[in-house]
């Protein structure tokens, strides 16, 4: 029995950490312990509840099963002592198969969406908001229909190949 055990908890251990993307926890844990970097993550029931409060219904027709949302934000004095750019993780991104889809800049802020298409039925995005004193990276996993977020927001896009 335990046996069984050790390997249920192993099991879900190895499939965790397969979930994660490279790139996240790389930028995740360069930062972690710097003053003012804020790390949380939710997942299952809880994200696809807190999405259907705190979004309008046009994003929610556009984000559909979402399965883990996972998000860091880094003061850009921490990008300076640490002596890296976002331009550096952009390319960090783009070795991690993650494509930009989307692109938007609004208020001071520049946002873009990446995706990394998987095999399975669902596709890994993260979003990338570099504002100027600021840097927030949120990575979740689900599908998301680009088509409605184009018919409701002020993004430039790219259709990935």
């Amino acid at each position: 029995m335990k046996t069984f055990i050790a390997s249920v908890i192993l099991t879900g251990l190895i499939s965790t950490s397969l979930a994660q993307s490279t790139s996240f926890t790389t930028f995740r844990e360069k930062f972690i312990g710097e003053e003012d970097v804020h790390h949380f993550s939710i997942n299952g029931f809880f994200t696809r509840m807190i999405l259907r409060i705190a979004t309008e219904d046009e994003f929610n027709k556009a984000v559909k099963e979402v399965k883990n949302i996972r998000l860091v934000t880094v003061p850009k004095a921490a990008f300076e002592k640490q002596k890296v750019t976002v331009d550096g993780f952009k390319h960090e991104l783009s070795k991690d198969a993650f494509e930009e889809l989307a692109h938007a800049k609004e208020q001071g802020k520049n946002i873009t969406l990446y995706i990394q298409s998987t095999l399975k039925h669902d596709n890994r995005y993260m979003v990338l908001i570099d504002e100027p004193y600021v840097v927030t990276l949120v990575e979740f996993r689900g599908k998301v229909d680009p088509d409605v977020l184009l018919k409701n927001g002020p993004l430039s896009f790219n259709k990935p190949q």
